[in-house]
Parts: C-alpha cells; sequence; structure tokens
C-alpha cells in the first residue's frame, strides 16, 4: 500500500496495511490459523453479539460514551463508516460494495446513513481511496 493523500489527508491505509500484518503475524504464532480473521486459536466463532462487546470494551477503555438515550453497538461501525463515506461523496455503488449492501437494495440509504454527518479529515484518511476512478 502506497502514501495518498485525499483533499490534502494522508491515507491511513499503510498504517491500516502495517497494523494487519502485525496482528496476523501476532496471531499466527500462536498457533493455527482460526476460521475467521478477528478470531484467536482456541477462541469460539465469533457473533454479532461479540462484535458489540467489542465495540463496547474499546470505547469504555478510551472514555467514549453515547450520548443520552443511545448506544453504539456493533453495527454503529456500519453506520458510522457508511455516514462518513456518503459525507464525503464516495459514490454510492462502491460505498454499497465496501458495506456488503446491494447495489440495488435500500438498506443502506434508509438504516445506515446519517445525513447529519459532514466530511471529516478521518473520513478522508479512511475512505479517500473510494474516490479515485
Amino acid at each position: 500500500l502506497t502514501a495518498m493523500s485525499y483533499h490534502r489527508h494522508a491515507s491511513l491505509l499503510p498504517q491500516l496495511g502495517e497494523l494487519g500484518r502485525a496482528y496476523l503475524a501476532a496471531r499466527a504464532a500462536l498457533g493455527a490459523a482460526p476460521e475467521w480473521l478477528f478470531q484467536l486459536p482456541g477462541e469460539r466463532r465469533p457473533l454479532t453479539r461479540h462484535m458489540a462487546g467489542w465495540v463496547s470494551e474499546t470505547l469504555d477503555e478510551e472514555g467514549v460514551r453515547a450520548p443520552a438515550g443511545f448506544v453504539y453497538l456493533g453495527h454503529s461501525l456500519r453506520s458510522g463508516g457508511s455516514s462518513a463515506a456518503e459525507a464525503i461523496r464516495v459514490p454510492r455503488f462502491r460505498g454499497n460494495w465496501l458495506g456488503g449492501w446491494s447495489q440495488n437494495g435500500r438498506t443502506r440509504e434508509l438504516h445506515y446513513m446519517d445525513p447529519s454527518v459532514l466530511p471529516s479529515p478521518e473520513a478522508y484518511e479512511l475512505l479517500g481511496w473510494l474516490l479515485d476512478g
């Protein structure tokens, strides 16, 4: 992965690639490769409820709290990413592809996009590569 810039914001993809390689190397050092990417040797198959737990634990460690009346769940990651992509004007078909949504469905636009999300440096750093081409 090469360093690119999108709207004057450097891409995070090279750092994510390094993090991914380090994770896979550490996991391989523990023994046999499990069936799923976010599964360590000896762990049960990860389910959606596990993702909710991971999100909750990570946000707690970072001191992040949802606003009153809201809760952050695993699907919050999909909604946040989808909303950020839309905010920086990633073509809809690419956002659908990245999130695993149907190109013909409306689930993403009806349930996973928040029009109040504004463009941000972080969105360009993480998702700007989807603007190419």
